[in-house]
C-alpha cells in the first residue's frame, strides 16, 4: 500500500522522526488528533492538581517530545523505563541501552532484533572505556537483553573478562 515499509500505527514510537514526521504531512488529521489528546491529557492532569512536566506544557510542545528521538531531560516519579517504574518512582540516569541505541541512531528494539545492530551493541560495550558511568546491574540487564544469557557480575573487572571471551558475535549467535 502506497510505499509504506512497515506496519504499525501513525506516529508509532517505534519509527524513526523523520518517518513520523511524513505520516504527519501525509495525514495531518492524525496529527490534529494527536494534538487535541494531548491537550485534554494537560487539561486533566492540572484539573486534578497532578503536575505537568516543565518541558512540555503545552500540546504542541508534548508533540514535539512524542516526535523527538531523544529522552526527556527531567521526568517525574510517574516516568517508565524499559525496566519498569524508576527505583523509588524518580527519574534514573541514563540507560546504558538508550545510550547506545542514541549513538547508533536506532530504537532500543533494534538492537535486540537487527543482528548486525547488536553485534555493533555489543562491540561498543566491549570497547567502552568508562564502564563505571553504568551501574553492574545495567551491564547485566543490557548483556541479557541483547543475548539473552543470565550474567552477574559482581565488578567491573568481570565485564571487562566477559567480553574478552566473547569477542565474536557471529550471525548464528543470534
Amino acid at each position: 500500500m502506497r510505499d509504506l515499509t512497515r506496519l504499525g500505527c501513525i506516529g508509532c514510537p517505534m519509527a524513526r522522526r523523520a518517518g513520523r514526521e511524513q505520516e504527519f504531512r501525509r495525514w495531518p488529521k492524525f496529527k490534529a488528533q494527536y494534538l487535541r489528546t494531548f491537550g485534554h491529557m494537560l487539561e486533566d492532569r492540572r484539573a486534578l492538581g497532578l503536575p505537568v512536566l516543565e518541558f512540555a506544557s503545552t500540546p504542541e510542545q508534548w508533540f514535539e517530545w512524542w516526535l523527538n528521538d531523544k529522552a526527556a531531560d527531567k521526568a517525574d516519579g510517574n516516568q517508565l523505563t524499559l525496566w519498569g517504574y524508576a527505583e523509588d518512582r524518580t527519574a534514573q540516569p541514563a540507560r546504558l541501552l538508550d545510550d547506545i541505541a542514541w549513538e547508533l541512531g536506532v530504537n532500543i528494539s533494534d538492537l535486540r532484533l537487527v543482528p548486525e545492530t547488536k553485534r555493533q551493541a555489543l562491540d561498543i560495550m566491549r570497547h567502552m572505556r568508562e564502564r563505571e558511568r553504568y551501574p553492574l546491574h545495567m551491564w547485566e540487564e543490557a548483556v541479557c537483553y541483547l543475548t539473552g544469557e543470565k550474567v552477574q557480575f559482581g565488578d567491573y573487572g568481570k565485564i571487562e573478562a566477559y567480553f574478552i571471551g566473547n569477542t565474536n558475535y557471529a550471525a548464528d549467535q543470534f
